[in-house]
């Protein structure tokens, strides 16, 4: 059996392929940081909602659309969205101001689900009662980076 050498997350996420810039927990962040962990809901079971935006030649073309459907898709999923459209609006601003003027960016406002349960995200069916949905905790991230050119 071959000997596996361990690597570690610095060595993981170190590697970056084009410029990024990642609001998360309250800061902005560059490069390809860690976001979630093994015990992440998202990471095993795939709990995430974003949406996709961009930013070419000095416009973002529906950005507050982008925004709004972010957090509607968050409530479809049964996420709590913990961000309101005009905050992400000005966090994507923020992030897109970081680049230069005529930098082409994909810009990604995400939730994902975050608890401390690893129960799935029904509750127990009752005697005679439907099924009720329990809202997750929602983690909130902004994401934008350079998109190469061809």
């Amino acid at each position: 059996m071959a000997e596996m050498t361990p690597v570690s997350l610095s060595q993981t996420y170190s590697q970056t392929y084009s410029q990024t810039w990642t609001f998360f927990e309250g800061a902005w962040h560059e490069g390809n940081i860690p976001i979630m962990g093994p015990r992440t809901h998202a990471a095993w079971l795939g709990s995430t909602v974003f949406d996709g935006a961009r930013s070419f030649e000095g416009v973002a073309p529906d950005l507050e659309a982008h925004c709004a459907r972010v957090n509607q898709s968050a409530i479809n999923f049964k996420l709590k969205p913990v961000v309101d459209t005009d905050t992400w609006l000005d966090l994507a601003r923020e992030g897109i101001a970081r680049f230069d003027a005529d930098a082409e960016l994909y810009i990604r406002p995400m939730y994902w689900a975050q608890s401390p349960s690893a129960a799935p995200s029904r509750c127990r069916r009752s005697a005679g009662r439907p099924w009720k949905t329990r809202r997750w905790i929602a983690r909130p991230r902004v994401f934008t980076r350079t998109i190469r050119a061809r």
